[in-house]
């Protein structure tokens, strides 16, 4: 929802986290700013999941290349910072942050 600003948190040590160090030791900072970048994009979707037939366009929105930005999310999903169905990714740490910010706007 663009306009409405909302938060989510970002753990003090996460370049730290053994599967941060992963991306990053992958992808350096392109990496970790990437994967924050699809977190952003995840909380500002209705679903909180991003399609995987859309990665070029939103490879596009980042100025990231197309098989850069393919190997950062195949790594996140390897990983296991972000699940998958074949068609959809996610975060699920970031569906369980939106759910606890949505029952506590809704309390």
């Amino acid at each position: 929802m663009i306009g409405e600003k909302r938060y989510f948190p970002h753990d003090e040590y996460a370049r730290s986290d053994d599967k941060i160090l992963m991306l990053r030791a992958e992808y350096r900072m392109e990496g970790y700013g990437t994967y924050y970048c699809l977190l952003e994009m995840m909380l500002e979707s209705k679903e909180t999941h991003l399609r995987h037939d859309k990665t070029e366009g939103i490879a596009a929105s980042l100025g990231c290349p197309n098989d850069t930005f393919d190997g950062i999310v195949s790594l996140c999903i390897e990983q296991r910072l972000f699940d998958t169905d074949g068609e959809y990714f996610w975060s699920p740490r970031l569906l369980e942050w939106k759910k606890l910010l949505d029952s506590q706007i809704m309390a």
